[in-house]
């Protein structure tokens, strides 16, 4: 019910309270209090969803005991503290309201709202009893059925639900229609989530505030299919997804004669899909395949061909189960691509169908630097390595005899869906001075992406090296279908292609402050560890709490940026990126670090990543500072905190004392300094949490934005006042006494402050 339950007595007579699960007491929860006693009681004794009677007793006005008493449903809090009063508990009200909230959350996601017509007359915008008891029997929300009944008539009591025809008439697990009275307070806000998906028709998402996970997010997820039988039968079945908190089968696709079924005709588990995909033989577009992992089916079937309503239904269906798919089909490989952002439907399905997949064993070599290819690859599943010549620079790539006296070095690592050989598009014989580079990978969800580099003369021959560093799958291209395939898609795509490959990601590179100032020969190298990212409209980048190890880049599209408030248990909007937009540079400096807000697109959206890895092999490989590159965000920290010593500089002279910052990063609990320790630094810090202590006593936390060790820079030899230790991984900026000084001495405007 939340982290602590604390009761106060405010009344003036002595007060004792209990509570009974079934008759029994609840060992740990009779509590006696005097006026002005405060008790605190934990609430793991209590089971969530279960009922309990909470009795309260106290002295009435004329010497007689009087009673309360109230039956509730055990409730998980959106709080961490719950504090009630005496007063609170005997008027009930507040507790009440916690129950239905939570109530709300578990039994709404079940209610199927639509016209409902019965003896030819059409009973508008209603929900069926039964169907609602099947899905809280199914989804354990209801102990058994009479459990479940009850929950129900819990909102009835409320006149949140109401029957259609006579507003008192007793909830029952039968062919019932009732409503949702839509204009009651606590249904604020919830009917427009209830109402996303028509129910009937297509799946059906259930309203969570804090969708986290795949298996969270298609928890509930459900509707009408028809299901091919061994016979070659359209059977029209109700198909749920149970998750494994659900059911002991585990995380599960069942499907049932109808919608008040209990006893599934069958299961598809989760863990044994092996690929979901069209149908290509469906000219309607709404039929699609789940193909089974050997040995792992429960009815021995190794394929499912089911069909939707419509192409928008199946599509939902196809990507609420993609996720637990083990391998990607040639389709999706091309759709998740960089060049679905160039290519149509048609054009795609086109280029999918003449791909052949290739076979690599770890180990083995893709292409070597310094050979001659015209073929185009395609990363199903696996992982690339990408080698580049240790002196990677202009002269050594325009002299290919220089280039094979050269060693290859490691750069960085190619996933699903990369792609190289890209230019064999643009007629590969042909030596471009702006062209493309022959291994430019690109992705749609880990990859890397394909890049230009504008000072490399690129022609047929490999100028990078590419490794299978694990067992891997290649889609590709040869010389002759391309051919054949550029002959019928040169227009539509070649001038597209070329656009997002060379001038659109300088552009965005540019538009990046801590990346802008980077010189061109080095952006060269960067862009080859670059991966592109494309995203649905309404796909999560990534969620709140997850280990970070990559920086964004917005190519094109909209995304929003979220936090989940658990006082208020809703979504708060932070902000809206749009094209050119960046994100996620701190994990850049911390790999690991989690993430503070979760990333949905709102757009269909396409963005460049650069991984942690990839981005500290370029710093090495260019020789270049992280604190140079990452000047930008000193500057920007400087501007964004306020910091008081700083408030007399002028703007302009921040790039100036950004040179002489550093930047450092800390794992959590390490120790910063120790009380005692000589002072020569001060610090800000720009991420993370620090506690201060002194004389091993915790007196403070400071957070992003606050400063500490500023007492070194302006009194000679003093020692550390107190130990600093970080909570988090955490990101400092600092700067030594004798750069501090040496700043504020030359700085005209802020002499008087030295």
């Amino acid at each position: 019910m939340g982290q602590s339950i604390t009761i106060t007595n405010d009344t003036h007579k002595p007060v004792t309270a209990w509570l009974s699960k079934h008759g029994k007491p609840v060992r740990g929860w009779e509590v006696a209090l005097q006026p002005g006693d405060t008790v605190s009681k934990e609430p793991s004794a209590l089971e969530v969803g279960t009922k309990y009677k909470l009795v309260i007793r106290a002295q009435g006005k004329q010497g007689s005991m009087r009673e309360w008493t109230q039956i509730f449903y055990a409730f998980k809090a959106k709080e961490g503290l719950l504090s009630f009063t005496v007063n609170v508990l005997t008027d009930m009200k507040r507790l009440r309201i916690f129950e239905i909230d939570y109530l709300l959350d578990q039994i709404l996601p079940g209610i199927r709202i639509e016209d409902r017509v019965y003896h030819g007359k059409t009973y508008p915008r209603c929900f069926v009893a039964n169907e609602l008891i099947t899905y809280m029997l199914l989804h354990q929300i209801g102990k058994d059925e009479t459990d479940a009944v009850e929950k129900c008539r819990v909102l009835c009591e409320c006149s949140i639900i109401e029957h259609v025809v006579t507003s008192n008439h007793t909830f029952e697990n039968k062919y019932l229609f009732f409503r949702l009275r839509e204009s009651h307070k606590m249904l604020e806000g919830r009917m427009q989530a209830l109402e996303q998906d028509n129910f009937a028709a297509s799946p059906r998402y259930r309203f969570h505030p804090r969708l986290g996970r795949k298996q969270d997010a298609n928890k509930g997820i459900e509707g009408w299919l028809e299901k091919k039988s061994k016979l070659g039968l359209w059977q029209r079945r109700y198909f749920r997804f149970l998750t494994s908190e659900e059911t002991k089968l585990g995380a599960h696709l069942a499907y049932f004669d109808g919608v008040t079924s209990l006893d599934p005709k069958g299961i598809i588990p989760a863990d044994g899909i092996h690929m979901v995909e069209h149908y290509e033989r469906s000219k309607q577009n709404r039929t699609f395949t789940i193909k089974i992992v050997q040995d792992h089916s429960h009815s021995g079937r190794e394929l499912y061909l089911l069909r939707a309503n419509s192409p928008e239904i199946c599509n939902r269906w196809l990507n609420a189960l993609k996720p637990y798919a083990k391998s990607l089909s040639q389709a999706d490989v091309v759709e998740r691509s960089a060049l679905s952002f160039v290519m149509s439907a048609e054009t795609m399905v086109k280029l999918s169908k003449l791909l052949k997949e290739v076979k690599y064993a770890k180990g083995d070599w893709i292409c070597k630097r310094g050979e001659r290819t015209t073929n185009f690859f395609l990363l199903k599943n696996g992982k690339m390595g990408m080698y580049i010549p240790a002196r990677y620079t202009t002269e050594a790539a325009r002299n290919a005899a220089n280039q094979e006296a050269v060693p290859d070095i490691f750069y960085c690592a190619m996933t699903p869906v990369s792609f190289l050989g890209v230019e064999s598009f643009f007629n590969a014989e042909s030596k471009r001075s702006s062209a493309l580079t022959s291994t430019s990978p690109s992705s749609a969800s880990s990859s890397s992406a394909t890049t230009p580099a504008a000072d490399i003369v690129v022609g047929p021959i490999q100028k990078i090296s590419c490794l299978a560093m694990e067992d891997s799958t290649m889609l590709k291209l040869g010389s002759e279908d391309i051919k054949l395939f550029m002959k019928e898609y040169n227009q539509e795509i070649k001038g597209k292609l070329y656009a997002l490959l060379n001038s659109g990601i300088d552009k965005r590179i540019s538009q990046v402050p801590f990346l802008k100032d980077i010189k061109p020969a080095d952006m060269a190298k960067l862009k080859l560890g670059l991966h592109y990212r494309r995203l649905n409209e309404g796909q999560v980048l990534f969620y709140e709490g997850e280990a970070g190890s990559d920086f964004f880049i917005v190519y094109s599209g909209e995304m929003k940026i979220v936090h989940y408030d658990a006082k208020k248990d809703r979504e708060i909007h932070l902000k809206t990126v749009r094209k050119a937009d960046c994100f996620g540079e701190i994990a850049l400096m911390l790999p690991g670090v989690p993430r503070t807000a979760t990333v949905i697109a709102t757009a269909p959206t396409l963005l460049l990543s650069l991984h942690n890895e990839t981005f500290h092999s370029f710093l090495d490989i260019a020789k270049l500072d992280i604190q140079v590159v990452m000047r930008e965000r000193i500057v920007n920290t400087f501007k964004k905190f306020h910091i008081p010593f700083f408030e007399a500089i002028p703007e302009e002279s921040f790039h100036e004392l950004a040179m002489k910052c550093k930047v450092e990063t800390f794992e959590a609990n390490e120790v910063i300094f120790k009380e005692g320790d000589d002072g020569d630094r001060f610090y800000i810090i720009s991420f993370g949490k620090v506690s201060v202590r002194v004389d091993k006593k915790h007196v403070a936390n400071l957070k992003q934005g606050n400063y500490f060790g500023e007492v070194a820079l302006v009194v000679e030899d003093t020692p550390r006042t107190a130990t600093c230790v970080t909570l988090a991984q955490t990101v400092l900026l600092s700067m030594s006494k004798d750069s501090f000084r040496g700043f504020f001495c030359r700085s005209s405007r802020s002499s008087s402050r030295c």
